[in-house]
């Protein structure tokens, strides 16, 4: 037995990874990230300071370098310490390297210097040598050439903004006026979508739509979630401690953090939902024909593209401009270079497809969200029958699981996305697993279909009055579906623990499942709120103060990356993490974020909603007056409390109480 003890041992020392590493061992590796005084360097107008990646090297056998290969190579929780970052002033620190100005343009022999000037120190230091893998340089802030397009861009912010001031000051006056140009400008007024805004749930709509209040919870905590996720990038960008933020992965209660990126499911089971409840609601005084199908899509492409389009366009252009760092070209000009390049794959909805983009990386989401919800717009226009759906959902789903299994497979990929140290730092751009099973769209089927699953169940359910209140006895099982749902989450840890890698097995069986499994507990969730089984979960979910940030989370979401990249932008040093520091830029990412939200959904993306709303289905209004040209008043709207809604529920059909309390339901195929 002894023998096959130190077997092992000497397997595992020859696996030639080291998990840990005790302070005074750490402390004899280079620093990951150094850098001189960006601003000290500006000092000098001819000054030139660059960021440069270098990979150590070592011309004899070095027992420091083959420690850092080793400790390095847990690429999950370490950083990449043969990989360092320096920030070098050439015109001080390496000027006798360096015989350029800034009016230089020679990049071989700022890259020679640079080599040359950091081999000095470590060399005298570690007994080590650099290669330069990749560099930037910059010179003292200057001012930037506005071009064509920035003139362009603001001319449509200009015209936005009028367009908002005419129809705030119109609307009182002769708000209630039928012509078009009156409808137009009350689109813009920022009263009328203040108005809309903070408006109770489910008013005038189908009394079956109140009971997705909780939706709006969901959203709000989910969207906040994700926001503090992508804080992380902030979080290990120019840090002089690393070894701090390596050890928050083994902190229990930050796992389900690494973790979490399985929370963009909740947004496609909610889509998926959404798509099919608000149709079958819109079908009961539609017919549905294949004609359907193109409007659905025209409709969503109008209604998400303008806010979006107005964002990117800002990136392309006018963000350039607010901040100027060492880190400026890398993590700014990249992206709108990108952007300028591939802003056709934004628009079309597409850019998940195209790895080497930069350009606006967290709206993938929005582009996988578009395709499945494509696809299950097909499904429900083509899937008339029970029979069709019984045939045609089942397939989606298992289609779902085989899919990321054999991606993961051909490609030996991770089971799940990995939130290691240095893939932050590249902002995903080369994760394989990233690109190849997160972010596709057909590699994210099988949660939206469950989504489609559940908006059937639900409002077949309704319909059918099935009695749901005998469940309400398994009502202290729901806040259980929490922790079930956080467990499974934590699941993900599996992949972060100090072991070597997982065995293909493992992986293609975690990439099959574990999205599935999170997405029917959301799954499962929804129905026990929309139902009411459950008091106090839902309680909490439906708050009414959850509806605003719901609302305007669409605007949130495209603007809350700007904040983290103009942040680490503008760093001009290294800085010390801390808890304390990590929970105030996280926070302050989500309050900035909502807050900026809030008067871009007033100014840009409600008007444009209701732009799309009157050219494609008219005006409530314009309707309302030929009814009462034609000696017809339109019906009051009659206001119930929920409860008195549950109670009429059981003695009047639900397709007759809509009749009684609405004029008709207004939709919207993704949002409540």
């Amino acid at each position: 037995m002894e023998k096959y003890i130190v077997l092992l041992c000497l397997l595992h020392s020859c696996y030639g990874v080291i998990y840990n590493l005790n302070a005074t061992e750490y402390d004899r590796m280079p620093a990951k990230y150094q850098g001189d005084s960006y601003d000290k360097c500006h000092w000098d107008e001819d000054a030139v300071y660059c960021i440069a990646e270098l990979r150590l090297v070592s011309d004899t056998p070095s027992p420091l370098l083959t420690m850092i290969q080793e400790y390095s190579a847990h690429n999950t929780t370490h950083f990449d310490y043969t990989r360092v970052v320096r920030g070098v002033c050439l015109t001080q620190t390496c000027k006798h390297y360096y015989n350029g100005t800034a009016a230089s343009t020679n990049d071989t022999e700022r890259g020679v210097a640079i080599g040359a000037c950091v081999n000095e120190s470590l060399s005298k230091d570690y007994g080590l040598k650099v290669n330069v893998i990749r560099y930037f340089c910059n010179q003292p802030p200057k001012e930037k050439p506005l071009d064509t397009l920035d003139y362009a861009m603001a001319v449509v912010c200009l015209v936005i903004i009028l367009a908002n001031i005419a129809g705030t000051i119109y609307e009182p006056f002769h708000g209630k006026r039928k012509d078009f140009l009156s409808r137009f400008l009350v689109c813009f007024s920022i009263r009328n979508n203040w108005r809309k805004l903070m408006s109770p749930v489910g008013r005038g709509q189908d009394p079956r739509m109140r009971r997705l209040k909780s939706i709006h919870g969901i959203r709000t905590m989910s969207i906040a979630l994700v926001i503090m996720s992508h804080s992380i990038i902030a979080c290990v960008a120019y840090i002089d401690n690393p070894i701090y933020f390596e050890s928050l992965y083994k902190t229990p209660s930050l796992k389900v953090i690494f973790n979490g990126m399985t929370i963009m499911q909740t947004f496609l089971i909610m889509s998926g939902f959404l798509l099919v409840y608000n149709s079958l609601l819109h079908a009961e005084k539609n017919q549905i024909t294949l004609m359907t199908f193109p409007k659905y899509i025209i409709l969503r492409w109008l209604r998400l593209t303008p806010p979006y389009a107005i964002i990117l366009g800002l990136t392309i252009t006018w963000m350039r401009y607010l901040t100027d760092g060492p880190l400026w070209q890398e993590v700014i000009g990249n992206e709108v270079f990108d952007c300028r390049k591939y802003w056709w794959t934004n628009l079309l909805y597409i850019n998940n497809y195209f790895d080497d983009s930069q350009c606006m990386q967290h709206t993938w989401y929005i582009a996988t969200d578009t395709q499945l919800y494509c696809m299950g717009a097909l499904v429900f226009v083509l899937c008339s029958t029970p029979r069709s759906r019984k045939i045609v959902l089942p397939l989606l789903f298992i289609a779902g699981l085989i899919i990321p299994a054999v991606i993961t497979y051909m490609r030996n990929l991770d089971g799940t996305l990995i939130v290691s140290p240095e893939a932050i730092h590249g902002i995903f751009l080369n994760e394989a697993t990233f690109n190849y099973t997160y972010r596709r769209g057909h590699t994210n089927l099988a949660g939206y279909t469950i989504g489609l699953s559940i908006g059937y169940l639900i409002y077949h359910w309704q319909k059918k009055g099935v009695d749901m209140t005998r469940f309400r006895r398994y009502r202290l099982g729901v806040p259980l579906l929490v922790v079930l749902g956080t467990a499974v989450v934590y699941t993900a840890s599996i992949f972060f623990e100090d072991v070597p890698r997982h065995s293909l097995f493992i992986r293609v069986i975690f990439s099959s499942l574990h999205k599935p499994i999170f997405g029917l507990i959301i799954g499962l969730g929804l129905i026990t709120f929309i139902f009411k089984i459950d008091d106090i979960v839902r309680n909490l979910l439906e708050w009414q103060g959850w509806t605003v940030p719901s609302r305007i989370s669409y605007s949130a979401y495209l603007v809350h990356v700007a904040f983290i990249r103009h942040f680490v932008s503008y760093q001009t040093t290294t800085w010390h993490a801390t808890f304390v520091l990590i929970q105030q830029m996280t926070v302050g990412f989500v309050l900035a974020s909502f807050l900026t939200a809030l008067p871009f959904f007033l100014i840009v993306e409600a008007p444009f909603g209701n732009l799309v709303k009157l050219l494609l289905m008219g005006s409530p209004r314009e309707k309302e007056g030929d009814n009462k040209e034609n000696g017809k008043e339109s019906p009051p709207k009659k206001m119930l409390s929920d409860s008195e809604i549950v109670a009429i529920e059981k003695i009047v059909p639900l397709k007759t109480l809509r009749e009684i309390l609405s004029d008709g339901p207004k939709y919207e195929n993704s949002r409540v």
